[in-house]
């Protein structure tokens, strides 16, 4: 996309958003007709061409004008003009439809201004549709202009839409549909449009003018017939896959008939899994009549596979063991950060036979084990009891083993694999770590939770999956408040007994707290399994304390942490925002018990008494790390450049540093504005040059090369958005300046092994030098309501309560990924000394855990295989 501005009025430049380019165009027949294309919009006839598309729901606003203006014009002496003043934040888009092939050559030019009035500023785009798929989708904005550079002055944009187009279809159809690109497929731009995203300002005032989309594309009739013959190599790819599953279904099925089971527990379970090929193979059987399969019917049949696969080796090893030592129940052993899920009705659960858990873990770390129990009839009551793990004279204590069932519930349609919200469905999905199985009550058949509350006059349920719900307060972020005389939620201080029901499945996760001063060997327990005072079995736990201390991770483990003490709600609040001081300390010590050793503050520093009181318990707790990572801002208020509010800003740096030295911080972060883009972004050139004066430094969440473009040479840290990219962290070493990654995904996603993967690991292996997701919570509306927001489903790695918190398995992966990172460093700091040595033993096996280092792949390799071998080589070093 090509930039010029018309009429130079002012100093400094804007700058205009646009695709990375990262494929080429589309290979259409050669000889197919083409045709010529052209829309003007000049507005010189005085009709409006823009229509209303689509709005966020609950968007307040005034349009005070919207149609044709001669109030100024870049050529001619008219042009469109869009003035909306907003009462809260949130999206509005309006467009004009267009329908045109974009392939061959077809182009977009515009050009726009500001007005002064206008504190918001606007986005353009496209909306994009790729058929014969029905996704049809607005694509990122082409262009964006916002700041002051951007007033009262035309600028044109100019766009390559084939190659816009073609872009937007490989992400947005990778995203949603399996295996389709952009090759398979025909893409029509549909709209050109206005977005108007409210952030930060209340008035949009945009003018435009000179519309043109011009171009060779392919007719009509031609393309239709072109798009046939693509989407047909689609569909023979599609059918592969499908006679793939379908030939593999049935040799399982042969496979599970041959099968002999004698116990009738494990005749069920044969039952169960006979009933779940056929539900796969009905499935199957749809995806082939309709043609068509989803990236989540592709992850649903995949998990279905594994399901049925697993199960058949448990049927294996139960016919040839025989008794496995369980009355009334099957136990199976689980991973607890594997992707692989455990639902409460599927017929086996992807395990291994019961009998003993085994673990390894160094002295002061946190290990996870899992396990599941099927009940082969009513348990009215299923209790574990954890006996203390001894190695000779040196024991573990039974309370250092900690025990939880894992609460299966209902939540949106992108349960599992995205925070984007999907109100259409609703999925059951194993996430909260819980003391009382009872606190969510579940509906199978409605799909519907209710949480217990606990009011002075006795318990209630709530209702909390009100696709319309609301809460009474929104807080930092639009974050929901709920107060807590009127949501008391509070989970049991232990495990208490547990019901299951004949024929389904209940996890447990059990996390075992290595006391720093344990001596290395291994460790012998059990955890004795009953039904009231009825014995059903022991299930064996072995613990092996590794014979070394982990270094902490040669990274900055963070997160985006909003709670904060607030004068105005001292008893807290249920939400992601105002905690009263229990709260705070529990929050605290959890955050550290999971390895976050530095979240983000997020405490206002105008209260200097509650910001005492906040570090106070920080520090107490042992987060006491000599850099703050603040929210505060790093910019003047509405960008008021002024040369008194560059020196306001100055003081203010100062202040804050001078409040925070007695808590032991001597170098003090603050936040720019959160992912801006374009002139936004480089319009807070002076106030960042302010905060450096000042001896503070900035940071803020941006996107991969835009930032570093922009403000590289002054942005001290990027939170770098999505994707790792080992490029991107060269271009920040460069200048002798930090990345770190979030949003990779965000918090909230029910998967353990994802935070473990990318969150771990592969930070190293891309040069990263910390992590910080958002968020420890962030509720849109409730926290505890996955359905009541409109766009985005609450991003949570823990749940709040009235005097703490609940945590999740995707919370137990984000430590795991910190646990890994610890590994790894220690591996590493006994590499450097080895390599010092005179020792050609040391130094030669240095080098070869270097080489293991170098080539291990931490996408695709077995991660507790990985921390193993790194186990191995730090205790052969040392």
């Amino acid at each position: 996309m090509k930039l010029s501005p018309i009429t130079p009025k002012s100093t400094g430049s804007i700058l205009i958003l646009f695709l990375t380019l990262i494929m080429g165009h589309p290979l259409f027949s050669q000889d197919m007709e083409m045709r010529d294309f052209l829309f003007t919009g000049d507005f010189e006839s005085g009709k409006d061409p823009f229509e209303y598309w689509t709005e966020q729901p609950g968007m307040k606003y005034k349009v005070n004008f919207k149609g044709i203006t001669d109030e100024k014009a870049c050529s001619g002496k008219k042009s469109f003009k869009l003035d909306v003043s907003f009462e809260n934040n949130g999206y509005i888009y309006w467009a004009i439809p267009v329908h045109v092939p974009a392939e061959g050559k077809l182009t977009l030019s515009f050009k726009a201004l500001l007005g002064e009035k206008d504190t918001v500023g606007a986005g353009f785009g496209i909306e994009a549709a790729f058929p014969p798929t029905t996704r049809c989708n607005n694509s990122p904005p082409l262009a964006s202009f916002s700041g002051a550079d951007a007033k009262d002055k035309w600028i044109e944009v100019k766009a390559d839409l084939v190659k816009t187009g073609r872009q937007y279809a490989n992400t947005s159809l990778k995203r949603r549909e399996w295996s389709i690109s952009a090759d398979d497929v025909g893409i029509y731009v549909e709209k050109f449009a206005i977005f108007l995203s409210v952030r930060y300002g209340k008035r949009t005032v945009i003018y435009i003018d000179d519309v043109k989309i011009e171009g060779r594309v392919p007719a009509e009739n031609a393309y239709k017939k072109d798009i046939e013959k693509r989407w047909t190599t689609y569909q023979a790819r599609l059918n592969r896959q499908i006679d793939e599953w379908t030939q593999k279904l049935a040799d399982w099925d042969d496979h599970l008939q041959k099968i002999d089971t004698a116990a009738e527990k494990w005749n069920a379970i044969k039952t169960g899994l006979a009933a779940k090929l056929e539900d796969t193979r009905k499935d199957v059987e749809k995806i082939k009549k309709q043609q068509s399969l989803s990236a989540v019917q592709f992850d649903e049949i995949k998990h279905h596979l594994l399901t049925l696969e697993k199960g058949l080796d448990l049927l294996k090893q139960a016919a040839k063991k025989g008794d496995d030592g369980f009355k009334n129940i099957c136990v199976f052993i689980l991973k607890p950060t594997s992707a692989l899920q455990t639902l409460p009705t599927d017929p086996v659960v992807p395990g291994a036979l019961g009998g003993e858990i085994n673990l390894a873990a160094a002295p002061g770390e946190f290990e996870p084990g899992s396990f599941a129990v099927r009940a082969a009839s009513d348990l009215a009551g299923l209790k574990i009891t954890a006996s203390p793990l001894t190695c000779g004279k040196a024991s573990i204590p039974a309370g250092n083993i900690g025990i939880k069932v894992v609460k299966c519930w209902h939540q949106s349609g992108t349960a599992g694999i995205s925070t984007g919200q999907d109100k259409s469905r609703r999925i059951l999905i194993p996430e909260l770590l819980l003391n009382d199985d009872s606190l969510v009550k579940v509906d199978l058949d409605k799909k519907e939770n209710h949480l217990k509350l606990s009011y002075p006059d006795g318990e209630k349920y709530s209702w909390i999956s009100d696709p319309n719900g609301n809460v009474p307060k929104t807080g930092p972020g639009g974050a929901g408040i709920l107060f807590i005389k009127d949501f008391p939620v509070k989970d049991s201080p232990t495990l208490l007994p547990v019901a299951i029901k004949a024929g389904t499945n209940k996890q447990f996760w059990l996390t075992v707290k290595v006391p720093d001063s344990a001596p290395p060997g291994t460790y012998h327990g059990n955890l004795t399994l009953s039904d009231g005072n009825e014995p059903l079995g022991t299930l064996k736990l072995t613990v092996k304390v590794l014979p070394f201390k982990l270094l902490p991770p040669y990274y900055t483990s963070s997160i985006y942490y909003m709670s904060h003490l607030n004068a105005e709600f001292p008893e807290g609040t249920i939400s992601s925002a105002y905690k009263s001081e229990k709260q705070l300390r529990a929050e605290f010590e959890d955050l550290r018990d999971h390895g976050v050793t530095n979240p983000m503050v997020y405490q206002p520093s105008n209260n200097p008494e509650l910001l005492a009181r906040y570090f106070k318990i920080r520090n107490e707790t042992g987060l006491n790390d000599p850099t703050a990572y603040t929210i505060w801002g790093s910019t003047t208020k509405d960008l008021n450049l002024s040369p008194q509010a560059l020196e306001n800003l100055k003081e203010s740096v100062k202040r804050r540093m001078a409040l925070l030295a007695p808590f032991g911080i001597k170098e003090l972060y603050l936040y720019g504005i959160d992912e801006a883009q374009g002139s936004l972004l480089k319009s807070q050139r002076l106030s960042w040059q302010a905060v450096h004066e000042a001896g503070g430094k900035v940071f803020v969440a941006g996107q991969k090369e835009k930032n570093f473009e922009s403000m590289g040479d002054m942005q001290d840290l990027l939170v770098c958005a999505n994707e790792l990219s080992r490029e991107e962290a060269a271009r920040w070493h460069s200048r002798k300046h930090q990345i770190w990654s979030y949003a990779n995904p965000q918090g909230g996603v029910e998967s353990p092994e994802i935070y473990r993967k990318n969150y771990g690991f592969s930070l190293w292996k891309n040069n990263y030098d910390g992590a910080c997701t958002f968020a420890y919570q962030h509720g849109y509306r409730s926290p505890w309501n996955d359905f009541d927001a409109p766009d985005y489903r609450d991003e949570v790695m823990v749940y709040p309560t009235l005097d703490g918190v609940i945590d999740t398995i995707q919370w137990e992966g984000y430590r795991e990924a910190v646990d890994d990172v610890r590994y790894l460093t220690t591996l590493l700091d006994a590499i450097k000394k080895a390599r010092a040595t005179d020792d050609q033993k040391k130094r030669n096996l240095a080098r070869d855990a270097q080489k293991y280092l170098d080539q291990f792949n931490p996408e695709e390799g077995d991660l507790d295989e990985i921390r193993a071998k790194i186990a191995e080589y730090i205790m052969q070093l040392n």
